[in-house]
């Protein structure tokens, strides 16, 4: 992915950038117009590519709205390239992580963990459910974003959370969920179910 306009003297240059093993190649596969900003990315079992776009980065502006979103990207003429692009979930703060999960995204965005799902198959999230969120101990952090950077599957098939080693509390939504409490320099695992 590329946060500047792909022209063809562009792509040139940043791609002599990279060493590639022999038998592999590297090639732009999206870029301006199709994403902006993009922090985070995952792709379903369709193909399609989720983009986790901050577009409020390095921060909100007191009293604005959230223009943080996940992008969907889709490769309609099989050409190796995505070529359309639509908001997937939009008016999200700060969004720093994406993962794909029933017929959806989970994502990291301001002080949430977020299921955003599309159940009617338009492409578009139509549900959003808080997972998880935190920290809310005090009116400074009301709006600071999770150290979340990244999740990916683990083999005890839960999320894994990589905070960075940084301090976070979460509060589940759901009251039978063990996952409450404070997260002093730890990452975390949780199962999304």
């Amino acid at each position: 992915l590329a946060a500047q306009p792909a022209s063809a003297a562009t792509s040139t240059n940043t791609l002599a950038g990279f060493q590639v093993k022999k038998g592999f190649r590297l090639e732009l596969v999206a870029a301006e117009p199709l994403v902006f900003d993009p922090v985070a990315l995952a792709f379903d079992g369709d193909g399609r590519l989720f983009v986790a776009e901050d577009r409020d980065f390095p921060g909100p502006d007191a009293g604005s709205p959230h223009v943080g979103r996940v992008r969907l990207l889709e490769d309609t003429d099989g050409d190796g390239r995505f070529d359309t692009s639509r908001d997937f979930a939009e008016d999200l703060l700060a969004p720093s992580a994406v993962l794909c999960w029933d017929k959806g995204v989970i994502v990291a965005a301001g002080t949430q963990i977020l299921h955003c799902r599309d159940t009617d198959g338009d492409g578009r999230a139509d549900e959003r459910n808080v997972l998880f969120s935190g920290p809310t101990n005090s009116t400074s952090q009301a709006e600071t974003p999770l150290p979340i950077r990244s999740f990916v599957w683990g083999l005890d098939n839960r999320i894994h959370a990589a905070a960075g080693g940084l301090a976070a509390g979460l509060a589940s939504e759901n009251a039978a969920d063990a996952l409450v409490g404070p997260l002093p320099g730890q990452d975390f695992a949780f199962d999304p179910r």
